[in-house]
């Protein structure tokens, strides 16, 4: 808990209202000023979800070695087939098409291509595995990036602030 009375999960549980109140169908994150910085009980659920050993999660998505490039926009999620083998199927999808990344897409955050791109990603993957059109004001957005929440929000997404542990305030939502 910070020092003024917030946990550092605020942007999480503003995102978790979100998909009750407004039937988000997707979920896109940050990297690197997220994930990077989630409490590793988190990490922990998501390997009980997955079914997979403690701690699987976090090497694969935040410890591996290919990460640095991927932040720098130079990896392609091609590299993250692997997590399939650590039994992560089901989070990054099959060959990893469930990840975004600004090499893969070509454009990059704020950027309105970036989310143009990658909501048409978005359709032509998660359309195929839910069956449905997936519209913009279905997607929630969570970054680290003022600029890039307010990019988000001015393309349709429903956009959430995260801060880092011990400056976050209450999470500003967008729209």
């Amino acid at each position: 808990m910070s020092s003024d009375g917030t946990t550092h999960t605020d942007s999480l549980l503003a995102l978790g209202e979100l998909v009750a109140e407004h039937g988000i169908r997707v979920v896109v994150s940050d990297l690197d000023g997220v994930l990077r910085v989630f409490d590793a009980s988190l990490w922990d659920e998501l390997d009980a979800m997955t079914g997979t050993p403690d701690g699987t999660s976090f090497r694969a998505v935040i410890g591996h070695p290919y990460l640095d490039e991927v932040v720098r926009g130079r990896g392609t999620h091609a590299r993250w087939r692997e997590l399939a083998a650590l039994g992560l199927e089901d989070v990054v999808g099959a060959d990893g098409r469930f990840l975004l990344n600004t090499a893969d897409l070509g454009a990059a955050k704020p950027e309105p291509e970036a989310f143009t791109r990658a909501r048409a990603r978005i359709g032509e993957v998660l359309g195929e595995v839910l069956g449905e059109e997936i519209p913009p004001e279905r997607i929630a957005f969570l970054d680290d990036s003022p600029r890039h929440v307010e990019a988000a929000a001015r393309c349709g997404w429903h956009a959430v602030l995260h801060r880092a542990w011990g400056t976050e305030r209450a999470a500003p939502r967008l729209p």
